[in-house]
């Protein structure tokens, strides 16, 4: 083939499969010839996608706008091969961000990833009342006094066992059972915001991470190390700010 060595180094040439049919190869040494039949070319070719990796050394993701993705060991992964992806990370230089998709027989090829704006937030949902007045009673005591029987229930328990069927938190549950809830309590009405990932930016160096089992852990980036590590556990309450808290759903 003519002036194949000046594309030694091209992706497109170095994803191609070369084959040789007969004594003489087509590459004149240029690359690596196989001599495959037609099932074995047909099964080499039939190599799909399986699933995406987004991440990097002490890269953080604390945003993505597809639910099916989910984080494993700080990484982002998720089954998705064809669209797009809108991420929002936490990382100690801009170079470090990388995304990859993964072949079916474990080839790593690389994805480009250009910037974008910032989405919009979820907007606020205001609290009623008599439902702040329970969720602040579970902030500060962690536990609250049930307005159906009386008794006193831990913080996160979100309906009494007598009425199992009425909601006592039904503005917190409504956001449904992923992700987090971030509480206003410094407005003139308390309010709610849904985060809908498991992973929370609290800081500039502190993220919320929810575990699979409940709860959340705290994680801090550690610059000597360039690693995000684990300081403590969220059982269900995190305070952000001087009004702000996190809640794990």
């Amino acid at each position: 083939i003519f002036d194949l060595p000046d594309w030694k180094d091209h992706s497109l040439a170095a994803r191609t499969t070369w084959c040789k049919y007969g004594p003489n190869g087509m590459t004149n040494g240029a690359f690596a010839e196989e001599s495959l039949v037609s099932e074995q070319l047909a099964e080499r070719l039939n190599n799909p996608a399986v699933r995406i990796e987004i991440g990097g050394a002490g890269v953080m993701p604390v945003y993505w706008d597809d639910p099916s993705f989910r984080l494993e060991d700080g990484r982002l992964v998720g089954e998705k091969t064809i669209g797009s992806l809108r991420i929002g990370v936490l990382t100690p230089e801009e170079d470090r961000l990388a995304a990859s998709v993964i072949l079916t027989d474990g080839t790593r090829r690389s994805l480009k990833i250009d910037a974008c704006d910032m989405p919009a937030q979820a907007g606020w949902t205001r609290l009623p009342n008599a439902e702040f007045k329970l969720l602040r009673q579970a902030l500060r005591k962690s536990f609250f006094q049930c307005p159906v029987c009386n008794d006193e229930h831990p913080a996160g328990q979100w309906r009494c066992p007598r009425e199992s069927d009425r909601p006592l938190f039904p503005a917190i549950e409504r956001l449904g059972k992923t992700g987090f809830a971030i509480i206003d309590s410094g407005a003139w009405d308390a309010r709610v915001r849904f985060h809908p990932c498991t992973s929370l930016q609290l800081n500039s160096q502190t993220v919320a991470v929810r575990r699979a089992d409940g709860g959340a852990d705290v994680l801090r980036f550690d610059p000597e190390t360039e690693q995000w590590k684990a300081t403590e556990k969220i059982p269900l309450f995190y305070w952000m700010d001087d009004k702000l808290h996190a809640v794990v759903l």
